[in-house]
């Protein structure tokens, strides 16, 4: 995995979180194989960063700027949620 993209994540991720909550990020290594996922949840698919972070310059200067450069490819879905599964907090430690 790439250290200086999580540990750039892991600096700046509360300028996104700060817009939209963030509803998981996991990395994976193996092999050859390095990924990073992340889902972010939107009260409605308009609502998707418009006017947001995801526009403002300093997420643009400080994080994308940064990123982009390391990735090698990027794919994004859109999904929502079934009527019978709910969203819940992780228990506090």
């Amino acid at each position: 995995m790439n250290a200086a993209f999580l540990k750039l994540t892991n600096e700046k991720i509360h300028l996104r979180t700060a817009h939209s909550q963030l509803i998981g990020y996991w990395s994976v290594e193996y092999g050859g194989l390095n990924k990073v996922f992340h889902i972010w949840k939107y009260a409605t698919l308009s609502g998707s960063g418009e006017g947001s972070s995801l526009s403002g310059p300093i997420w643009l200067k400080d994080y994308v700027s940064v990123a982009i450069p390391m990735l090698v490819s990027q794919d994004n879905e859109v999904t929502y949620l079934v009527p019978w599964s709910h969203l819940q907090s992780p228990p506090q430690e």
